[in-house]
């Protein structure tokens, strides 16, 4: 009865453990490809090029044929003949067909893998899109806590008479345009968390989430990654292999023109008790129909793909580098808003102290929080803004550039 317990409670312990512990960017990820509806409907349709592939590479089947004559001149003479006949495929057409069955599933999984890649970078995205608004949320949290400690101690000079009644009102009036905007970032915490638990096909109540917002350095090179695109891109790689299955179908289509010949043989029984056997060959001689359409439409297409695959090379270069350089730009931009942040937060304690001591105006006060706080929202803006091109570069190069949110 123990064991049939224990056997019970795991059935439920991913999402407690996750509520319970918190749940890293690896763990989302195993979430999603796990329960993602989505990915899996498009992970059955692959099963439709398998089964093109199966139908491709069939035999044609053989027909039975029954023929009788009865004439009568005098005498009543029958001839009956049973006889099966079968199409013989002379110029390996079936291989060829099979071939490009073959060819458009690989196609359409490359596809389906760049698909997953892409759906996860969407995932990663809302990830640390959230975790970008906690920042913000914790960021705002101590502004108010700074705004509550200040407004006591001027409550305090204000008894003493050491400040006027207005002080205490801005004081108030100003914690509440930051409280206004605390709510207006719990709504739409709410509203990313309620996505990414869809997302994961879990309860909202299962998500807490334990990575840091802090940037990690990338380790690739401009130049790497857009070589590592055309490498590892899956729809670089689905062209190419459209491009091989454009080919096989030209000379697929070449050959249709040479219908397959047909091999009949059977018994035959006359009245008078002649019998013997019938065999008969049927091949077709192509005159006029040499299948000039399908010729000319084959070779359309395969142009058509040499065409797409070199549109496909050259966006994707410009998009790998372009995502690169601005990736660089932010991480540089991160590291001095750091710096300032520093300054601004010396600034804020420093004037602070000043006004707790009637040196410094409620103004001065005012207008270093503000500053501090746009500082900080402008910090936090850009590391999730870095995050956000490091996985548009992931969709870019077709390959993970992060693992448990650190780049690898």
């Amino acid at each position: 009865m123990r064991y049939l317990v224990i056997g019970f409670l795991l059935l439920f312990p991913v999402p407690a453990a996750f509520a319970a512990q918190g749940m890293s960017l690896e763990d989302a990820e195993k979430l999603f490809l796990e329960n993602n509806l989505e990915l899996k409907a498009k992970k059955v349709e692959l099963g439709e090029y398998d089964a093109g592939v199966i139908e491709a590479g069939l035999l044609s089947n053989p027909s039975f044929n029954y023929n009788i004559e009865s004439v009568e001149n005098g005498e009543r003479e029958t001839e009956e003949v049973y006889s099966i006949s079968q199409p013989i495929d002379i110029v390996r057409k079936r291989g060829l067909r099979t071939d490009v069955a073959r060819k458009k599933r690989d196609a359409r999984r490359l596809l389906y893998e760049q698909d997953t890649l892409n759906a996860l970078a969407e995932l990663k995205q809302t990830y640390y899109r959230i975790l970008y608004l906690k920042e913000n949320e914790t960021s705002l949290k101590g502004i108010l806590d700074t705004f509550s400690d200040v407004r006591q101690k001027t409550e305090a000079r204000l008894k003493a008479g050491d400040v006027a009644e207005v002080e205490l009102l801005k004081l108030s009036n100003e914690g509440k345009r930051f409280s206004r905007t605390l709510e207006s970032l719990k709504a739409e915490l709410g509203a990313e968390t309620g996505k990414l638990a869809v997302m994961l096909n879990i309860s909202m109540r299962d998500i807490a989430l334990k990575d840091s917002l802090a940037p990690p350095p990338l380790g690739y090179s401009r130049d790497e990654l857009v070589a590592k695109a055309m490498e590892k891109r899956g729809d670089i790689k689905a062209a190419s292999a459209q491009i091989d299955a454009a080919g096989n179908a030209l000379a697929l289509s070449k050959k249709e023109a040479i219908s397959p010949i047909e091999i009949e043989a059977g018994y035959k029984r006359r009245t008078g008790g002649f019998n013997g056997l019938a065999f008969s060959v049927s091949i077709p001689l192509p005159l006029f129909n040499r299948n000039q359409g399908g010729i000319a439409a084959a070779k359309a297409e395969l142009e058509t793909e040499r065409l797409n695959l070199e549109q496909l090379i050259k966006k994707a270069a410009h998009e790998v580098a372009t995502r690169a350089d601005r990736a660089a730009f932010i991480a540089d931009r991160v590291t001095q808003l750091s710096e300032q942040l520093k300054t601004a937060n010396e600034i804020t304690n420093s004037i602070r102290t000043a006004y707790d001591e009637g040196e410094a105006s409620l103004i001065e006060l005012l207008d270093a929080v503000r500053s501090e706080r746009e500082l900080l929202m402008e910090h936090n803006e850009s590391m999730y803004d870095y995050w956000r091109t490091l996985f548009e570069l992931e969709k870019a190069t077709g390959m993970k550039l992060t693992k448990s949110g650190v780049a690898q």
